[in-house]
């Protein structure tokens, strides 16, 4: 009985190690966004944008624009893919004109984060009949 219960809390204790593993990196895109777009309630002008997230175990995302004091903080969920992302983008909802920032994903990464769909974005998908999705190409930056 001891045993098993020892062998559970080690596989338990592994699983959690490679889990944290893959959340626990920092990280940090660069992209030139060619169009307004928001994240929440936030609104952004088209320009030079980092996208970084900031804590270990933490979804908390710093959004900035790298050209005019532009920036807030938002959370995101984690997402995952079967297979590891072939590019590093942002991937935007564009709804009638506006566009949503919806998710992110580095390179060789098979996680990446979402945000938030937000009343503004909910509203407008149940008006318009065409939802397209855009994605912006962006880099790791170190």
């Amino acid at each position: 009985m001891k045993f098993a219960i020892s062998k559970a809390l080690f596989v338990a204790a592994v699983g959690m190690a490679f889990a944290s593993a893959a959340y626990s990196q920092t990280v940090n895109i660069r992209a030139q966004v060619p169009f307004r777009f928001m994240v929440g309630d936030q609104t952004y002008p088209a320009g030079k944008y980092a996208v970084k997230t900031l804590e270990s175990y933490s979804n908390l995302t710093y959004i900035g624009n790298r050209s005019e004091p532009k920036s807030a903080m938002t959370l995101a969920h984690t997402i995952s893919s079967g297979a590891p992302a072939k590019n590093t983008v942002l991937l935007f909802r564009r709804i009638g004109n506006t566009y949503f920032l919806y998710q992110f994903w580095a390179e060789g990464s098979r996680v990446g984060l979402q945000f938030r769909q937000s009343p503004e974005e909910k509203e407008l998908a149940t008006n318009e009949s065409k939802v397209e999705a855009v994605s912006v190409a962006a880099n790791i930056e170190q």
